[in-house]
């Protein structure tokens, strides 16, 4: 929200000395940020900061862990006859698996991350880069929804009808699966000696894997003041996904709701009747 701010300031084509005096005043004491108020400005900048310091993002994780551990033995009996052989194979396993899912959902406006989050979280030192083993925990371009967003609204018509019932919203699915396996199978072979029953040969298979699949929904919605009809008390969940909140927090998360409706729930050939 602060590199946008700044880019309305300096980028928007118009001669807006003063936001550009603040833009200075800013850049040099970020501080003032806390402070920051839509009186500050006028025309074009003010616009732009009354229409977005209001919007909600919502941010939905989801951690899928599996762990499998796998040891399976395996034993060759043999049996030599004058003519024929006999052989048995005796196998034993112990296969476990361990499946953890977590999952939480987070909202914030965007008037809320410029005014109230601590500057530190924004210097460079804590800014985190591309994690490649496990995504989720690393940049994953949340800058490039947020600029796609401002873009649709302000030259796609993103904001529709305001006849509309339902609020102006966008929702993003990023899935990152990562998995790690590894397996070892020693075996030892034995020389016959004689017609007595013995062992042939005998193995072990260790196997090894976790795959986490880690899945990150993000809404975006313009300010709204109607409250989704599911999410109207304060306390009061929506079907799928809880929040509270101002109305655009809550309207960011509804777009989460109708994003795993429309996208992770048809995959898993669910259906849906809702209560009339």
């Amino acid at each position: 929200m602060k590199v946008f701010l700044q880019y309305a300031i300096l980028e928007n084509g118009q001669p807006d000395l003063p936001a550009r005096e603040i833009s200075a005043r800013l850049e040099a004491n970020s501080t003032l940020f806390y402070k920051i108020d839509s009186k500050w400005f006028t025309g074009l900048t003010k616009f732009y900061f009354d229409t977005f310091k209001n919007s909600a993002v919502a941010y939905d994780f989801t951690f899928d862990m599996t762990e499998v551990n796998n040891v399976d033995a395996t034993i060759d009996l043999l049996k030599p006859f004058t003519t024929s052989k006999a052989s048995a194979a005796l196998t034993a396993g112990i296969d476990r698996t361990r499946q953890n899912i977590r999952t939480f959902t987070i909202t914030d406006t965007f008037i809320h991350l410029m005014k109230e989050v601590d500057d530190q979280y924004c210097v460079p030192e804590y800014i985190r880069g591309p994690n490649y083993a496990y995504p989720i925990a690393g940049r994953v371009g949340i800058d490039e929804m947020i600029d796609t967003f401002v873009d649709l609204t302000l030259f796609a018509h993103l904001d529709g009808d305001r006849k509309a019932k339902g609020p102006p919203t966008m929702g993003d699915i990023l899935k990152f699966t990562t998995k790690i396996s590894g397996g070892a199978t020693p075996k030892i072979e034995l020389s016959p000696l004689g017609q007595a029953l013995r062992v042939a040969d005998a193995s072990l298979t260790f196997a090894a894997s976790r795959q986490d699949i880690h899945t990150l929904i993000v809404g975006l919605s313009l300010p709204t003041a109607a409250t989704p009809l599911d999410f109207v008390g304060p306390s009061t969940p929506g079907f799928l996904v809880a929040a509270v909140g101002t109305p655009a927090e809550r309207s960011a998360a509804k777009a989460i709701e109708r994003v795993i409706t429309r996208f992770e729930l048809g995959r898993n050939n669910v259906v849906l009747v809702p209560s009339p």
